[in-house]
């Protein structure tokens, strides 16, 4: 009995970017991540900062906790057109309050 393999083309999934050349489309995507940040009842959240390109956002600043860097992370990556997050948020206890008020 003789035995052959047989190779199928199976085309890997991949991570979809928005078009580098769509200025437009990562205008819309910054705003949409600005408009998130500053939504959350969370002080130190609303002063973070954030920088789009090509499906990375990019998140800056100081949170008071773990838990707000946490809330911040989940708010950006929910948003359509972020495929990947770099966050570079610092967790200091002294930054500030937790909640706004």
């Amino acid at each position: 009995m003789e035995r052959h393999l047989s190779i199928l083309n199976v085309e890997q999934p991949r991570l979809t970017r928005p078009d580098k050349t769509d200025p437009a489309r990562g205008n819309a995507v910054l705003n949409e991540i600005r408009r998130q940040l500053l939504g959350s009842p969370f002080a130190a959240i609303k002063h973070l900062r954030c920088d789009f390109h090509a499906g990375v956002a990019i998140l800056r600043g100081r949170v008071p906790t773990f838990y707000t860097r946490q809330i911040a992370q989940t708010l950006v990556k929910n948003i359509d057109g972020v495929v990947e997050l770099d966050d570079r948020v610092t967790v200091d206890g002294a930054c500030g309050p937790t909640k706004s008020s």
